[in-house]
Order: structure tokens, then sequence, then C-alpha cells
């Protein structure tokens, strides 16, 4: 049932990250990301919208091999191992942003020297590491 909720949202989350696009589609998309939040939050709900297809896709194997070694595979079919999925990717995502934000976070740059007249504020991922 949760994985049902969780699939029927994600739709609705895309369309809700594509208004957001739309309405402020005159917005240099470097000023979408220039707070620390933003960036987190984009992290966590691709991980979220990504973990679900892991599960479904470790559902499908364990079921291919349900008919192959029998008794054993089947008990961890029924099991929570395909529900745990979302929970445990969701927060080793949370584990290492944290990791980003304590040891090198983003960071506004302002540039007022490159060219006269024009200030230019950009985002520096910080360590481009551990943005990736």
């Amino acid at each position: 049932m949760t994985l049902i909720c969780m699939a029927l949202s994600i739709p609705a989350l895309t369309v809700l990250v594509l208004e957001v696009f739309v309405k402020h589609k005159d917005i240099p998309l470097s000023e979408y990301y220039h707070v620390h939040p933003q960036q987190i939050t984009f992290g966590i709900l691709f991980t979220v919208a990504v973990s679900p297809v892991l599960a479904k896709t470790i559902t499908v194997v364990l079921a291919f091999r349900i008919t192959v070694l029998g008794r054993r595979t089947q008990e961890l079919l029924v099991s929570k191992i395909p529900k745990c999925i979302i929970p445990i990717c969701t927060l080793i995502q949370i584990i290492l942003c944290g990791i980003w934000l304590v040891i090198s976070p983003p960071f506004v740059n302002i540039d007022v020297h490159s060219e006269h007249a024009y200030i230019i504020i950009t985002c520096s991922k910080g360590s481009v590491i551990a943005f990736y």
C-alpha cells in the first residue's frame, strides 16, 4: 500500500517541480540552487523517486528466483526487504548530504570584477566530488 501511494505521488511531485520551473522561467537556473536546502531537497526527492524502481527490480528478481531456489527465496520476497529499500536509500542520501554540508557546503560566489557595471552571482558547489 505504501509503494502504491508513493508511486501515485511521484507524478504529482514531478508536476509540482515542473510548475515551479515554468513559473520562474525568467530566473537564471543557477539561482534556483544557490541555497543549501534546495540542493539537498533535490537530492533526497530524486532518491525517493528512483528507489521504488530499485525496490521493484529486486522484487522481480526475487520472484524469478523463487521458481529456481524454492522456499528460502520465497521467504525473502514475502519479508519486508523490498519495502525497506526506499527508507534505507533515503537515509543513505540524507547521511551523504549531511556529510557534504559539514565538510564542504555550497556557497554563493559574488563576482564584481569580471564585467564592468554587472554583479555576477554564481553558486559554488563546494566540493565537486561530494556534489556529484
